[in-house]
């Protein structure tokens, strides 16, 4: 797991590709660090992994006070970023020769 040793795993993309072309097909890279849905394709593409990691979370209310105006929130996995995070990889993996 790694972001390339960067912020992001797109920002470290050029350190992952390097990491998966050492690596062979003994290892697996797995990118990981603030990876958005419309991140994936870009960064499969630039890097060459075939696993992510990423929290594909939303920002929830979850109770709180709404007469006083307090508002509490929380933050959770999306089924719905998952499965399209998902559907990208698919999408993007090249078949063994």
């Amino acid at each position: 797991l790694t972001s390339g040793q960067a912020a992001s795993a797109l920002g470290g993309a050029k350190l992952i590709r390097d990491l998966v072309e050492r690596a062979g097909k003994g290892l697996v890279v797995m990118a990981g660090a603030g990876i958005r849905v419309h991140d994936v394709a870009t960064l499969v593409r630039a890097t060459g992994v075939r696993e992510i990691h990423a929290s594909a979370s939303e920002t929830i209310a979850d109770g709180g006070d709404h007469a006083a105006g307090i508002v509490r929130q929380t933050r959770r996995t999306s089924q719905e970023l998952v499965r399209a995070m998902v559907r990208t990889l698919r999408e993007c993996q090249v078949s063994p020769a």
